[in-house]
């Protein structure tokens, strides 16, 4: 697919309109399988994968983010997060480009659910035939989206303003916006941060060839994070909540993890 488009709008729209059509793909994108243990009595696991439509999935990004805000975090070493999301932008974005959470399923045995002998249980509503309750919590999300929503985001605004002005990014060439990240703090150090942004890739290098995206210049372990990754320092900039690290991350679509 050429991704080189002459005018910035006809870019703009062109990119979004490719990952509408892949939004039906992309909502069922096979999960990332991450982590799996298992006892005797319950199973875990970890996966990356789309929030969909799962308004459960976004409320647990709202909620790790308050977990980590800058003003909550007493060890500012393990990084921190500086803007505050609130429901209705996460459900813009998600409609936009879908946002990747990772997410811990735990299944334990219920020794309330009794089999009646007739292929139901107890307490199950009829519509299982086994002993098993399954919880989620989402413990990391990476979100994105299209340029498009810049003006929704002040910080992201003057992100693009400032890629724009120094000519820092190739014109023609369609790229997407890197938002809010956050690992929580007990799964940090397990390569779900690569992982998600990795599963964000696989679907939206049909769409884009780079993504951009900025880190507080107070918040060095973040940085160190995301040039692991791949990304790259493009400029720093100043907007009224911080200064800012632009990052860059190059797409190549024939090495696509």
């Amino acid at each position: 697919m050429d991704r080189t488009i002459a005018r910035p709008m006809d870019l703009i729209h062109s990119s979004e309109r490719c990952w509408r059509q892949e939004a039906v793909v992309g909502w069922f994108f096979k999960p990332t399988m991450i982590q799996h243990e298992r006892s005797s009595s319950s199973s875990s696991s970890v996966t990356c994968r789309f929030a969909a439509g799962e308004q459960h999935l976004l409320k647990g990004i709202l909620q790790l983010q308050a977990e980590n805000l800058k003003g909550r975090v007493a060890d500012k070493t393990q990084g921190f997060l500086t803007l505050l999301h609130d429901l209705g932008e996460l459900q813009d974005m998600n409609k936009e480009i879908g946002q990747v959470v990772a997410v811990t399923t735990t299944t334990t045995e219920d020794p309330t659910m009794v089999n009646n002998g007739n292929g139901t249980n107890k307490h199950s509503c009829g519509s299982s035939n086994n002993n098993k309750n399954q919880t989620e919590a989402v413990v990391g999300y990476v979100l994105m989206m299209p340029v498009s929503l810049r003006d929704r985001i002040s910080m992201v605004d003057t992100l693009v303003k400032n890629l724009e002005r120094q000519n820092l990014m190739t014109p023609g060439v369609a790229y997407c916006v890197g938002g809010q990240v956050c690992v929580e703090r007990s799964h940090r150090g397990q390569g779900l941060l690569r992982a998600m942004y990795q599963h964000h890739r696989r679907q939206l290098c049909r769409c884009y060839s780079s993504l951009v995206t900025a880190v507080s210049t107070a918040n060095p372990t973040s940085l160190r994070a995301h040039q692991k990754i791949g990304f790259r320092i493009l400029a720093t900039f100043d907007d009224p909540e911080d200064t800012w690290h632009a990052l860059l991350w190059e797409w190549n679509t024939e090495n696509v993890e």
